[in-house]
């Protein structure tokens, strides 16, 4: 990382060098994040501020909502509530896909929540909760796809979704460390 940093401040980066430098940054806030004390993780945003202000000028608006949704995050911790809503709005205001979109709504919920908005707060948790049902709408329109190609048990459809969902399996003889072998290896053919 030391190089990317040197060779950023000479000002002569490539595009693939740019993106490389952020994601190094972005990792080490969120890595810092997770290691400092309290008292410390100012720190932690400042890093991941530094990945966002290279984000905005690459033109990619999923790896821009991905620094702003990690220095969000970070903010939140370090205290800095209405400014990690800020930016947790603005990641979810350029993410496009529905995976992005839920760790931002969590993130958005609990800086909202620590921040005592209850009327946003319950608003972003309607939403989140909307996400979450289209995703399990697609999950069992796949399950239903499965059972008539038969890789599904049919009873799984019946059962309410939250129940844990049994596959048939092909059962393959495994390797163990002490020569004997194992029939635990599973594979899904969906």
């Amino acid at each position: 990382m030391a190089r990317l940093e040197a060779r950023a401040a000479e000002g002569h980066m490539e595009r693939d060098s740019l993106i490389l430098l952020a994601q190094a940054r972005a990792a080490l806030g969120v890595s810092l994040g997770t290691v400092l004390p309290e008292e410390r993780l100012a720190s932690a945003a400042r890093w991941t501020g530094q990945a966002v202000e290279i984000a905005e000028h690459l033109g990619d608006d999923a790896f821009h909502a991905h620094t702003l949704r990690m220095q969000g995050n970070e903010l939140r911790k370090a205290g800095h509530l209405a400014t990690a809503v800020e930016q947790l709005q603005r990641s979810l205001d350029l993410s496009r896909d529905p995976a992005d979109q839920g760790g931002t709504l969590a993130f958005l919920c609990r800086a909202l929540g620590e921040l005592g908005d209850a009327q946003r707060f319950d608003d972003t948790l309607d939403t989140y909760r909307r996400l979450l049902d289209i995703r399990e709408a697609a999950y069992c329109s796949s399950l239903s796809r499965c059972a008539r190609s038969g890789c599904v048990d049919s009873s799984v459809l019946a059962a309410p979704s939250r129940q844990a969902v049994t596959f048939r399996t092909q059962q393959a003889p495994r390797p163990r460390l002490n020569g004997t072998s194992s029939s635990v290896s599973q594979r899904v053919k969906c």
